[in-house]
């Protein structure tokens, strides 16, 4: 299968995984579309402060231009917009929930967002996991801002992503 790149992550008609299975919703719920976008500002002002290897290291602040300040994955962006937080004194079990909670995502589908290796291969192909330069972090953030867009977009035509 080959590899997309970063350019046509916003170009694709449907942003579905090839990897991914479609599954039927048996239950209803309502995405918090202004709070994901709320997400995809912090990352993409901030990508020095995004990571997906973690859930969180030190205090992540919105709008920081600290380069030493700590580092938030998707879910801990979500938890610290919401709730303004300290993600220090948050287990790790309570980010997940809460991030599900605030965006409108029930904890069994939130998953393949939260957990890197749950992205589908076209998204977590592309992540640098090691990044060694603020480029690399910029390259990461649009990555997740695309992920994101995925997500919803799959989301909203009712189905979930699951990996095979």
């Amino acid at each position: 299968m080959a590899t997309l790149k970063l350019s046509d992550l916003g170009r694709r008609s449907s942003a579905c995984s090839r990897n991914a299975r479609l599954v039927q919703r048996d239950e209803k719920f309502v995405l918090n579309i202004p709070m994901f976008r709320a997400v995809q500002n912090a990352i993409s002002e901030t990508p020095h402060q995004f990571s997906m290897s973690s859930w969180r290291t030190g205090d992540v602040l919105p709008g920081a231009q600290d380069k030493s300040s700590g580092q938030a994955c998707i879910a801990s962006w979500a938890v610290v917009l919401s709730d303004r937080v300290r993600l220090r004194t948050l287990p790790t079990s309570h980010i997940m929930f809460r991030a599900g909670q605030v965006l409108g995502v029930r904890p069994k589908h939130s998953q393949p967002l939260f957990y890197l290796q749950l992205w589908p291969e076209e998204f977590r192909g592309l992540y640098i996991r090691e990044p060694r330069n603020y480029h690399d972090c910029v390259h990461n953030a649009r990555i997740a801002v695309a992920r994101i867009d995925a997500f919803i977009e799959c989301s909203l035509k009712n189905c979930t992503e699951e990996t095979k």
